[in-house]
């Protein structure tokens, strides 16, 4: 496996065609053909097949610039978009939205989302990260038995409810009754 990071200063900024250096190369026997992504830093890579080369790998991402470029800009626009999370912003909880609190409790900052609360390390911390951790709390909780309340009312059997981090998918259901 052969990783190597952009050699460009400006991840936005890629010289075509791609050369070996602009490119991370991932070998996977699994992998049955060539798969082009754009990673989350920004850089292009390909993963290969057990009998692929990277230079067939560097050929195939040649062939796809046009996805790529698309790909890039719409990554810089989406992380442009994003903003931290801060004191008096709302969050989407339980079909309502939520304003952002910070108080103290005994001398402690607490992040307080509705009724529910969390400690954080400082006051005048960005709070992206433990909403998303008390968000997540707060799924891990509820969303189960109302998936098994749900089933109950549909008259399906529902195994375990796993609660997980996924990008592309919402939702899935195994063959044995997991609902992820």
């Amino acid at each position: 496996m052969d990783e190597r990071p952009i050699n460009s200063v400006d991840l936005h900024v890629l010289s075509f065609p791609l050369r070996k250096s602009d490119v991370v190369f991932r070998k996977n026997a699994r992998a049955k053909r060539y798969i082009l992504r754009i990673n989350d830093e920004g850089r292009v890579q390909v993963t290969v097949p057990k009998y692929g080369t990277q230079r067939d790998a560097l050929i195939f991402a040649n062939e796809h610039r046009d996805w790529i470029e698309r790909e890039r800009k719409a990554a810089h626009k989406a992380s442009r978009d994003r903003r931290e999370l801060g004191e008096g912003d709302f969050v989407l909880l339980k079909g309502h939205q939520a304003r952002l609190c910070v108080a103290k409790d005994w001398g402690r900052p607490v992040l307080l989302i509705g009724s529910h609360r969390r400690f954080i390390a400082d006051e005048n911390m960005e709070l992206t990260r433990p909403v998303t951790e008390l968000l997540r709390e707060v799924a891990s909780k509820e969303i189960p038995a109302r998936t098994r309340m749900l089933a109950d009312s549909l008259g399906l059997d529902c195994g375990r409810v796993v609660i997980r981090d996924q990008r592309t998918r919402w939702g899935s259901c195994s063959s044995s009754g997991v609902i992820s």
